[in-house]
């Protein structure tokens, strides 16, 4: 399975034993976004963008874990968040304490 492949190789999955959850949603055009970007959900079109603690759209809080490239830039597109499972912190990008903390109680975990 290419989704397999690509968590293999970005070295996202920590621990496969607990999880991930795998769900695929639809992320907001606007930008392409990495393997690794945390995610938030924004409330008014339930669609999933990068998470940043500043926006007010419902992406200031953190939800999942992109888990494949989303070349988002120019329409939506389908892509797989991980949520509860272990994750290695090193290769997530936009995660910082509140994400963190946030994906903790959804029981979304980073070593």
């Amino acid at each position: 399975m290419t989704t397999e492949l690509t968590l293999v190789q970005k070295d996202l999955i920590a621990d496969d034993s607990y999880g991930p959850v795998h769900k695929k949603q639809t992320v907001v055009a606007g930008a392409d976004l990495v393997a690794g970007t945390i995610v938030g959900r924004v409330t008014a079109s339930r669609k999933v963008a990068a998470y940043a603690a500043g926006n007010v759209d419902g992406s200031e809080v953190a939800i999942g874990v992109l888990l494949e490239d989303a070349d988002a830039a120019a329409a939506d597109v389908e892509a797989v968040i991980g949520m509860p499972g272990v994750y290695n912190q090193r290769n997530m990008t936009g995660l910082d304490q509140a994400a963190e903390d946030a994906l903790e109680a959804r029981g979304i975990i980073f070593i």
